[in-house]
This record gives structure tokens, C-alpha cells and sequence, in this order.
């Protein structure tokens, strides 16, 4: 498992052994919160394995789904940091709850191994955030609150070459932007035309592959035929 918070960092760091022999380690059934909205957050959890989901509820009773966090990504150091900034309060309330999809494996980084150096990697990763958002130039009229709320809620996502982003006809559920690297644009005349082009696509593999195996078929039997 790659661990984004401690991405770029010297793997003999003093650190990395100072919170391997100190974090604590935690398991956590399906179903159970990990950080209730409205909760104080002294800590930062690092997902090993399993999915979190995120939800947030408004003043009126409103809840819906913020996004999920997979093994690898870290949460709740934003609500500490939101409070340095004088932008979340002064108690490192957190703004969202967090639930278990699955049963998940975690580490919990404590106040004190963040004072060691910690919580500069989180400081470090928020403000690139924040930068993104700000550089887009989507958000201008925005209030520096909104905007570090904004980027409590980004996920940072990375998308090897060839892989679909959205596929036309199904709905967007997110606004991303594009920090780097080139997305090409696909636009078909309708749905029905982009699934026939899918099943010519198919089509197509599918004779590759029958034209290789009569190939080994065909050097098989003339091996067969050599021996004898």
C-alpha cells in the first residue's frame, strides 16, 4: 500500500520509524463510524484497507454523500488545519462522518507524532489543494472559508493512460481539474451509437484472438507432425 501523506518522503526519515513503532493500529467493523460530523478531531487516520464513506449534513437535516476514501488516503487532519487557519472554529470540529463501506484496517496519528512533523506533510498536501482550486479560476467570488471547505472535500485521484474518466450517458458525480497530463474528448451522436461502436471494438478483439489460436493450432500440429 502507498500511503499519499507520506509520499516524497525519505524512506530512512526518522519519521516513518517514529510512527511505525507509535501509531495505533485499528480495526473497524462495517457500518461504524469512524468521525462523526460535529465531533472534535485530534488525530489523523491513515485507511490500510477497506472504504470509508463520506457523508455531510446541512443545517435542515439534508445528508448526502461527499465521496469515498480508499486504502492509501488519509482524513481528519484537515479539520485541525481548517482551525489553525481561523477558517473551522476553534475546537477542530469536523464538518463531515465518516463511515465504514467495509470492515477497514486503519492507523490513527496521534498529537504528538503530528507535532514531531507530521502534520507539516498534511499542511503541505491541504495547501497544494488549495492552490488547485484557487489557480482554476472557478471559485473567484468565493469566501477563504469556502474555499478551505472546499478543499477539506477534494480527493486527489490518478488516472493511469487509456482509462475513462466518464463514459457519455452516465451522470458526472464530481467536478475535477485537471492538474496534469492531457484528457482527450470522445463525443458520440447518441448512446446507441457509442454502444455499436463498443461491440465493433469487441467484435474486432474477438477475431484477433481466433486468428492467433488457429495460428497455434496450425504450429502445434506441425510440431506433432515433425515428431512422428
Amino acid at each position: 500500500m502507498t500511503c499519499d501523506l507520506f509520499r516524497g518522503v525519505d524512506r530512512s526519515s526518522d519519521l516513518l520509524y517514529r510512527c511505525a513503532e507509535n501509531v495505533e493500529y485499528r480495526s473497524v467493523l462495517k457500518g461504524d463510524i469512524v468521525i462523526q460530523q460535529g465531533e472534535a478531531v485530534d488525530s489523523c487516520c491513515v485507511l490500510m484497507t477497506g472504504k470509508i464513506n463520506v457523508k455531510a449534513e446541512s443545517t435542515n437535516g439534508a445528508v448526502w454523500g461527499v465521496g469515498t476514501i480508499s486504502a492509501g488516503e488519509h482524513f481528519g487532519d484537515q479539520w485541525m488545519i481548517m482551525s489553525e487557519r481561523g477558517t473551522g472554529g476553534v475546537d477542530c470540529l469536523s464538518h463531515q462522518s465518516y463511515m465504514c463501506e467495509t470492515a477497514c484496517q486503519l492507523f490513527v496519528i496521534d498529537d504528538e507524532l503530528l507535532a514531531a512533523g507530521v502534520m507539516d506533510l498534511c499542511r503541505t498536501i491541504f495547501e497544494r489543494r488549495l492552490e488547485v482550486i484557487r489557480r482554476s479560476g472557478m471559485f473567484e467570488l468565493w469566501e477563504e472559508r469556502e474555499l478551505c471547505d472546499l478543499a477539506c472535500l477534494c480527493t486527489e485521484i490518478k488516472y493511469g493512460k487509456g482509462v475513462e474518466v466518464v463514459e457519455q450517458g452516465e451522470p458526472f458525480e464530481f467536478l475535477g481539474i485537471l492538474t496534469k497530463g492531457v484528457c482527450g474528448i470522445t463525443k458520440f451522436a447518441d448512446r446507441a451509437a457509442q454502444i455499436r461502436r463498443n461491440i465493433a471494438d469487441l467484435e474486432k478483439q474477438l477475431k484477433r484472438l481466433q486468428v492467433s489460436e488457429r495460428g497455434e493450432r496450425s504450429g502445434l500440429a506441425q510440431f506433432w507432425s515433425a515428431q512422428f
